[in-house]
């Protein structure tokens, strides 16, 4: 409980004064007494621990290491093991044909192999050692291995006669991959000057002469751009069935898939298309 000093005069006002000094003075002293004790304390405390202190101490310093003045003498028959340098890794035939192809001469993916996008008739590729690999619209890989430098600058080029004397085995084997490929069955629907191209006259023998290009495989992942909306997809899909009926039978792998997606979407008509106007083209 607080306690309340009544001042009447200068005379009690002092001995107030005087009072708080003299507090102020034991607090003071009290609290030095306390250090001073304190300090005792812990000088106590570090003499008592002292020698174990110590002893911890040693246990942490290294182990004295023993120098060796005798050096062991190696036989002089024995040369000192120097890493070589490893020889430079061999480029693949991939690799060799680019380097011999300026960049403004390679091909742009239809005919062969966009190695700047890295595509090949709109299906992204990639190569392993001397084996090709491209990644299907269907989901299926094609695996080709190719052993010849003629093949890949065929492959890589627009123009390949500005690079090499064209062989028979190589023009061969070109036309082998762009059937393996379906190269021919792609581009008809997508590229109209496609006849104009300085490569497809490498493969105008092999894929004309019946009045309609051939493929030697299902051509299942041929490019077709399928209208999202239903309406422009039954106007696509009744356009390719009036010039399949007129007697282009190119159109046939054209009007397969647009009726299967037609049907999937269930706006195919029945009775549209007989069994034998909804199978593909084959070689």
């Amino acid at each position: 409980m607080a306690r309340y000093h009544h001042i009447s005069s200068l005379a009690d006002e002092e001995i107030l004064l005087s009072k708080i000094i003299d507090l102020e003075s034991k607090i003071r002293k009290q609290k030095e007494s306390q250090r001073l004790e304190k300090n005792i304390q812990t000088e106590k405390y570090t003499n008592i621990f002292e020698p174990i202190t110590k002893s911890v101490e040693s246990l942490k310093k290294p182990e004295p290491v023993e120098v060796v003045d005798d050096l062991i003498e190696l036989p002089t028959d024995v040369k000192p093991n120097i890493l070589e340098p490893s020889d430079p890794v061999e480029p693949n035939l991939y690799q060799k044909a680019l380097q011999m192809i300026p960049r403004r001469s390679r091909d742009d993916g239809v005919f062969g192999l966009d190695s700047l996008r890295r595509q090949v008739s709109g299906r992204p590729y990639w190569v392993e050692g001397n084996l090709l690999l491209v990644n299907n619209e269907d989901g299926t890989l094609s695996e080709i291995q190719i052993n010849d430098l003629e093949v890949w600058l065929i492959l890589l080029s627009q123009n390949p006669r500005k690079f090499v004397d064209l062989s028979d085995s190589a023009v061969k084997r070109y036309r082998e991959i762009a059937d393996e490929l379906n190269l021919v069955p792609h581009v008809q629907f997508t590229n109209k000057n496609f006849k104009n191209r300085v490569k497809y006259k490498l493969l105008k023998p092999h894929h004309e002469g019946t009045g309609f290009l051939f493929s030697t495989k299902k051509p299942s992942s041929m490019t077709v751009v399928k209208p999202s909306d239903k309406e422009g997809l039954m106007r696509a899909l009744l356009q390719a069935v009036a010039e399949l009926r007129a007697g282009n039978e190119s159109i046939r792998n054209l009007v397969v898939p647009l009726a299967q997606e037609a049907e999937r979407k269930n706006i195919l008509p029945k009775g549209l298309l007989s069994p034998e106007e909804l199978t593909w083209v084959y070689a």
